[in-house]
């Protein structure tokens, strides 16, 4: 086998990467400190800055464990992402690390959060870090070294997701198009039958209109947690939520009222997309063609049309945004390669069937303004711990240790 200095020829000069540490077992300080001379002792990376320690509550996985220490170095390197990736698990190695339990207590944790190079996706491997646009306490730690850094997925700066996270409400957007119903799957009640799948057995989205999927799917989310779910009978269907047919707009007004008051309250809440009266078939054409969106409009369907003028009726004024912190999509937004800035016959389908007018919607709506968070994993039993883990890690900034 290769080793990590054998693969490291890549086809552009050194560059920045952000790797990410953390541990949460005893001597956590010690360890990260430890790794950090292990990183900078590594043929072929350079060692060029280091955030501060911060600790953070755990998120997510077995009850009881201890506060995590994290912190982000940056790394000059010439190597590959898959290279610089070995390279991270053999140190990982080193200090005892073992992946038993999902989310469970480790002694060393390295993962890749940016590199200036651009997205990957391949091999298992997801760059920029699948969660990292909802992890404040990570984005705390790139801000003191390089808040200008780009996510490539989102659109947006460091600094720019940052303060989106400490501003926006409490309100998440899930992508359910994004997430594949597996054909072992059937949907009873609130929850899955049968959570046993394979991506074989997986049906590529966003051609499915079926809303009583969609609010399972939900309600799985919100299901024994701190996140509610807009009533089931103010749901739109597929092509209404992407605005390629028309919303009737009694029903968009009072979806949009009753978001504001659960977050006017305090509440989280998930939906999917919102609803929106705006066609945006050619948006989607658009940007398809590298022509942005006009800036004033967004297409999440947060700024409200301005309603027809009748007697004692009551108009949103355009202008009036509710911007949601984040927003969630599934694996299959990884095939459709969404970070890219157009598409061929290789990543969708052609333009002439209406699957891809969707397709070509979903992936420009996904991509406007707001953080993005992948969650890659095919198991559908999986999927609501990440939706609820990552409104919860926005909310943990973490604290400086001196």
């Amino acid at each position: 086998m290769a080793s990590p200095t054998e693969k490291a020829s890549f086809p552009s000069p050194p560059r920045l990467v952000a790797v990410g540490l953390g541990s949460n077992i005893e001597n956590a300080e010690n360890i990260l400190r430890a790794a950090l001379k292990c990183l900078a002792e590594q043929e072929c990376l350079e060692l060029e800055a280091v955030s501060r320690l911060r600790r953070t509550r755990p998120i997510g996985g077995p009850a009881q464990q201890l506060p995590y220490v994290n912190a982000v170095a940056l790394l000059r390197t010439a190597l590959s992402p898959q290279a610089i990736w070995d390279v991270l698990r053999a140190v990982e190695e080193r200090f005892g690390r073992t992946r038993e339990t999902r989310w469970g207590p480790r002694s060393l944790d390295l993962d890749i959060l940016l590199d200036e190079a651009g997205p990957v996706c391949e091999g298992g491997l997801y760059i920029p870090h699948p969660r990292l646009a909802a992890r404040r306490f990570f984005l705390e730690s790139l801000a003191e070294l390089r808040p200008q850094g780009w996510h490539f997925w989102s659109g947006l700066s460091i600094g720019r997701i940052l303060n989106i996270l400490r501003e926006a409400p409490r309100w998440i957007v899930v992508i359910p198009e994004t997430f594949p119903v597996p054909r072992s799957v059937s949907f009873t009640g609130t929850g899955l039958t049968n959570t046993s799948v394979s991506k074989t057995d997986a049906t590529p989205l966003p051609g499915r209109e079926n809303l009583e999927d969609l609010g399972n799917f939900l309600s799985r989310v919100t299901a024994n947690g701190p996140l509610t779910t807009l009533p089931s009978d103010l749901s739109f269907t597929l092509r209404q939520r992407l605005g390629v047919e028309a919303v009737e707009e009694d029903q968009a007004i009072s979806w949009w009222k009753e978001l504001e008051e659960r977050l006017r309250q305090g509440r989280s809440v998930v939906t999917a997309l919102p609803p929106t009266s705006f066609t945006w078939r050619g948006r989607a054409r658009s940007a398809a063609t590298e022509t942005p969106p006009n800036n004033c409009e967004d297409l999440l369907g947060v700024i409200l049309p301005k309603r027809s003028s009748r007697a004692n009726r009551d108009s949103p004024e355009r202008g009036i945004v509710l911007r949601p912190r984040l927003v969630v999509v599934g694996p299959v937004a990884a095939q459709w390669q969404f970070w890219a800035p157009n598409f061929s016959s290789e990543t969708g389908p052609s333009y002439d069937s209406d699957d891809s007018s969707l397709h070509q919607a979903l992936l420009v709506r996904i991509r406007q303004g707001t953080p993005v968070v992948l969650v890659e994993s095919s198991h559908p039993d999986e999927w609501p711990d990440h939706v609820r883990a990552a409104m919860e890690a926005t909310e943990e900034p973490g604290i400086p240790l001196t």
